[in-house]
């Protein structure tokens, strides 16, 4: 019981930062001969928490958590790290990244509550196909996944300026 509130997420029944911190250590140690990083960022939080409070904040992110879970079906190592940042760490090279990121967006866009309507969310991941060390692979992730924020926002605001024209 003691194990389940030091290392999950109330909110979410995901895996917490403090799990994520000691999963790090562990592959700065010694790192599995395959590592992926996908880092999961949503976008519009704050929006959706300043216009229609914390409980619609809430309901975006257990949302996001359930499809992350769907996408990653059967992956143990999925992490909320922050308020609306998220981190899944594969081991397995079989697992189709860019599939189960596809699936994501799937999942997200069907996704309907209360509040919201549908889901959009940001990613990014690195893997040991690439590099070497873990530092690098979890950096990477998450400034890929940073650019797709970016990029996200730049078609939002370009849309929102098309559309008062």
């Amino acid at each position: 019981m003691q194990a389940k509130y030091a290392y999950y997420d109330q909110m979410t029944g995901l895996l917490n930062r403090r799990k994520f911190s000691e999963k790090s250590d562990e592959f700065k140690l010694f790192m599995p001969p395959y590592c992926c990083v996908v880092m999961v960022d949503i976008n519009g939080l704050k929006a959706m928490n300043d216009t229609y409070g914390h409980e619609a904040g809430d309901e975006l992110i257990i949302g996001a958590a359930e499809c992350l879970k769907a996408a990653f079906d059967g992956v143990e190592s999925i992490f909320r790290i922050g308020g609306d940042e998220f981190c899944v760490i594969l081991t397995d090279p079989q697992i189709d990244v860019e599939s189960c990121l596809d699936q994501l967006e799937a999942s997200c866009q069907q996704r309907k509550g209360h509040y919201v309507k549908n889901i959009s969310v940001s990613h990014g991941f690195a893997s040991t196909e690439e590099f070497t060390d873990f530092r690098t692979i979890l950096k990477t992730a998450d400034h890929r996944m940073y650019e797709n924020k970016r990029s996200y926002y730049s078609a939002a605001n370009a849309d929102n300026t098309q559309n008062q024209t």
